[in-house]
């Protein structure tokens, strides 16, 4: 038996860090980008 609940509460759980991570990075990936171009 599976108990859906505890394994979707688990992805999120194992998702969340990198989520986390990505929207951080993406916000300084971005303004390096625009700062590049800007630069040029």
């Amino acid at each position: 038996m599976t108990d859906y609940n505890l394994l979707a509460a688990g992805a999120m759980i194992a998702a969340l860090p990198t989520l986390i991570v990505f929207f951080v990075l993406r916000r300084q990936f971005v303004s390096g980008l625009t700062l590049g171009s800007t630069k040029g």
